[in-house]
């Protein structure tokens, strides 16, 4: 519960606890709940602005107001907190089964503004799009709860910034705006190690490597058998072409030529 500073109760000890615990959260949620910031440091306010608390009583989650009244019932076995926008993700599970767990978004209220129809959800945070699961196929929907990319993809492997979701679908991998669903790379790799703050990527094709910009063409032609992908102080990367390894410039041409076993760089120093 909750005490004053001369240590009178608030709220009475009456909760499993009033600020759940994260490891609690992942072990019916399967990953690290990173948008549970809000409750899991020892400097977190308990109370958001509109005066809600996640709590949980017999291992189910709701919230409480100031006065300890349940306004959102302990019904939930996932509960997170709620975004700018009123929603938040939840599970509801009356079969008992966490392996069972079906997610959905619900409001202020408790009342679902996106039924709980997905077997993985992420939470849309600042964002106008959320990850999901359904049929062992992911995809995006909007706050509406409809389609923006339906579930086709065989994994949403990262987000980047500006919207761009590195996906795989049927075995390739390529690039998805998942705010809008429109392809910004085609999925013809069969690899792409992502572009970061970067604007060039190593991308595999025809099980050959080579670097690709942010529009999908070639920068370097995939003709290697494996590419470093980084590119030192002096535009040097390390690629390798029949068993052996060499240097090659920005252009993909060969600056030492692939002779060596093993290459390590220190800063300006070569050991081959």
């Amino acid at each position: 519960g909750f005490i004053d500073r001369e240590g009178n109760w608030i709220i009475g000890p009456k909760l499993d606890n009033p600020r759940p615990d994260v490891n609690y959260m992942v072990h019916y949620f399967g990953d690290p709940i990173n948008y549970f910031e809000n409750y899991h440091n020892d400097e977190a306010n308990y109370f958001d602005s509109n005066g809600f608390c996640l709590a949980i009583s017999n291992k189910r989650f709701g919230y409480i107001n100031l006065k300890g009244e349940w306004i959102i019932s302990p019904v939930y076995e996932v509960l997170t907190a709620f975004d700018n926008k009123g929603f938040a993700l939840a599970s509801k599970n009356n079969i008992g089964n966490s392996l069972d767990l079906l997610y959905g978004f619900i409001d202020r209220n408790g009342n679902w503004i996106i039924k709980p129809v997905f077997t993985y959800l992420k939470p849309f945070n600042d964002n106008e799009y959320a990850l999901c699961k359904m049929n062992a196929k992911f995809g995006f929907i909007n706050r509406e709860g409809e389609w923006i990319f339906e579930p086709v993809l065989d994994d949403i492997i990262k987000i980047e910034k500006h919207d761009w979701a590195l996906v795989k679908y049927d075995g390739l991998f390529g690039y998805l705006d998942a705010s809008s669903g429109a392809w910004l790379i085609e999925p013809i790799y069969n690899e792409l190690r992502g572009f970061g703050n970067k604007k060039q990527c190593v991308a595999k094709y025809q099980n050959k490597y080579g670097i690709i910009n942010l529009q999908g063409r070639w920068e370097i032609h995939p003709g290697f058998d494996e590419l470093d992908g980084y590119f030192d102080q002096y535009g040097h990367c390390v690629a390798m072409l029949n068993g052996k390894k060499g240097l090659i410039s920005h252009k993909g041409e060969w600056i030492l030529q692939p002779n060596f076993n093993k290459i390590y760089k220190y800063d300006s120093q070569l050991i081959v």
